[in-house]
């Protein structure tokens, strides 16, 4: 204990300390000493050598003793001048730059391989089909979309840097037995920053990023099932928000670099979530949607898609895991939103191009798309939780993306490029489960 004590008091009265290494003792020396007793106290941190993960000290203090939220304690502030190396953004299978894409995985299933997809991204008014792997990379390709974006990870293994941090989240993580309680979200994500842009990869696969290796990133059990990814590239100013949600949906850190302030938040507090949705603004200009959801036994409030549809005030079709025990009837209500289950997908990804069809019993994905005809209501979801009672009780989150036309004026702002992901989306809609007529006796509609 006397080490932090003397730490504390060497870094707020030393003059010549540099600026990143001093700690605002706003009342002197005594008031340093109480901010570590109470982390020492609230936090059980040993009185011997200091342990790996230690939070900043001074942003910490309001939060500790007064359990208000903390807003500096989340950011990881790097002041040296960014490197080609360091430059973190959403990429293509081309390494070009984009603001954000989509990627929808095809499961393993006759004629499929695993490893197909369906992509979309900032650049394209229409999705592209990746089947042919003499014209497309695959999934796990060392130099394909994903393997490109997640380069300054793979890059990091050999040469750790001061101007990069990363966190990946999973409540399935690579190593099998570290796996997340449920007292952490259902969600899976990587997140990268540097002193100037922050990547947000939003997925749905467990145990990925496997390794921080091109050649080994992709786990083989994620060709199995059908999954999604969201990836888009913030500016700096927005990743106190990202940090926001993951600290509502209290997202299971696996493994990360120079994030060892986030890194505590997560492991050792929680955040109750807000009542309302979160606007992010991508560095293209694009508006983002985050949503967290509530914990509780009642769907009302425990379901993360029916908490989507109100707040969109719109009705959604959902596609989540149809191997989830218990999986919860379409949702119904008099005079509210309505939440359809999707029974089955549909997607040109055949040889040839052919339409093939699979069942969600196929799909490990978790999407929604609202039911809508108003053209400034068009919304698609990237989520992270079931439609089950288990997991209503677990925290979860989705990003949410609007499809709009060049020259549209949505909240003031005009349009500049044309977004046709809801579009997409709801042309794989093969089948949904209707509204429950008698318990488990569903009418399922064709599309």
């Amino acid at each position: 204990m006397w080490r932090l004590i003397m730490l504390v008091s060497l870094l707020c009265c030393i003059p010549e300390a540099s600026d990143e290494d001093k700690v605002e003792c706003p009342g002197g020396v005594e008031d340093g000493v109480r901010t570590v007793l109470a982390l020492s106290i609230v936090a059980n941190l040993p009185s011997g050598p200091l342990p790996q993960v230690v939070p900043p000290l001074s942003p910490l203090l309001n939060s500790v003793i007064s359990n208000e939220k903390p807003e500096n304690a989340k950011k990881t502030i790097f002041k040296k001048k960014v490197k080609l190396e360091d430059k973190v953004t959403c990429r293509n299978e081309n390494n070009e730059e984009v603001d954000w894409f989509i990627i929808y995985k095809a499961p393993r299933l006759k004629p499929l391989s695993g490893l197909e997809y369906i992509y979309i991204d900032s650049t394209q008014d229409e999705p592209s089909y990746h089947y042919n792997i003499s014209k497309h990379k695959l999934i796990n390709h060392t130099k394909g979309v994903l393997a490109n974006t997640l380069k300054p990870i793979f890059v990091q293994t050999t040469l750790p840097s001061p101007n990069f941090a990363f966190i990946s989240y999973s409540d399935g993580t690579p190593d099998r037995y570290l796996a997340a309680s449920d007292t952490f979200g259902h969600s899976k994500g990587v997140v990268m920053k540097n002193s100037t842009t922050v990547v947000w990869l939003v997925h749905s696969t467990p145990r990925f990023p496997y390794r921080r290796n091109a050649e080994t990133f992709y786990p083989d059990t994620g060709k199995t099932y059908a999954q999604t990814f969201l990836c888009v590239t913030f500016n700096d100013d927005q990743f106190d928000q990202i940090t926001d949600h993951l600290l509502y949906i209290r997202a299971y850190p696996f493994d990360h670099h120079n994030m060892d302030d986030l890194l505590y938040h997560l492991k050792k507090r929680r955040y109750d979530p807000p009542a309302s949705y979160q606007t992010l603004t991508s560095a293209g200009g694009r508006e983002f949607r985050s949503f967290a959801k509530q914990q509780s036994e009642e769907r009302e409030e425990g379901d993360l898609y029916v908490t989507i549809a109100n707040q969109l005030w719109s009705h959604v079709y959902v596609q989540t895991w149809g191997g989830q025990p218990r999986r919860e009837d379409s949702y119904c209500p008099q005079n509210r939103p309505r939440v359809y289950n999707i029974d089955s997908v549909t997607t040109p990804l055949g040889e040839a191009g052919e339409w093939v069809t699979w069942e969600n019993g196929n799909d490990h994905s978790k999407w929604c798309v609202t039911r809508t005809s108003d053209r400034n209501n068009r919304w698609t979801c990237i989520a992270d939780s079931n439609r089950a009672p288990t997991q209503f009780k677990r925290r979860g989150g989705a990003l949410c993306i609007q499809d709009v036309n060049a020259g549209d004026v949505v909240d003031g702002v005009t349009a500049d490029k044309t977004v046709k992901v809801w579009k997409m989306f709801n042309g794989f809609i093969a089948a949904y489960e209707g509204c429950p007529v008698k318990k488990k006796h569903n009418v399922k509609y064709r599309c």
